[in-house]
């Protein structure tokens, strides 16, 4: 049996110290597991607060789902930097990318998943929402190909930038999901 949604309310650090994301309590519906789609989230969950970002997104879904069967052209989304910027969206686009098989494996700096915080996630957040955030440059590797002696470049990501391309993914996706099922 599946235990209920519950939504958590803001989880600042206190006093500016750094909080582990081991010590800090999880979504019960974002398990450090991939979810296959915006859907089975919307599904997980039974009660959004109205003023939430999960919330935003769901009204969005629902209301692209509807003007797609309905086969109306679709109306476009205002807002999108914001949703994705909010500390919650990127607090899911964190427990998705946590347990990936590179989350250890440093990009261009030495940030991996053990290293990331909480006070982190918030400094993201308002680096995106000030406009400072800059992506960081890709670390390149090359791999051997199985059975041929040549080799095949790799881009390693930041952890950090890894968070905000799936926030971002999160978000898109609420939007073509509908879309693309039609």
């Amino acid at each position: 049996m599946k235990k209920p949604f519950i939504y958590l309310k803001d989880v600042r650090p206190k006093n500016s110290q750094i909080q582990h994301w081991d010590n800090i309590p999880k979504a019960k519906w974002a398990p450090y597991k991939k979810i296959r789609s915006v859907t089975e989230i919307f599904n997980r969950s039974q009660k959004l607060p109205h003023n939430s970002p999960l919330a935003a997104l769901e009204r969005i879904h629902h209301r692209v789902k509807c003007q797609v069967e309905r086969g109306e052209p679709v109306t476009p989304i205002d807002d999108i930097y914001n949703l994705v910027s909010h500390v919650d969206i990127l607090r899911i686009g964190f427990a998705q990318v946590k347990n990936n098989r590179g989350a250890l494996t440093p990009g261009s700096t030495s940030d991996t998943a053990d290293d990331f915080t909480n006070r982190m996630l918030y400094e993201l957040s308002y680096k995106l929402r000030t406009g400072t955030f800059e992506w960081n440059p890709i670390r390149r590797i090359y791999v051997p190909k199985p059975g041929k002696p040549e080799k095949r470049p790799l881009g390693l990501p930041d952890f950090q930038d890894k968070v905000v391309q799936a926030a971002m993914r999160i978000v898109l996706e609420t939007i073509f999901e509908p879309i693309f099922e039609q």
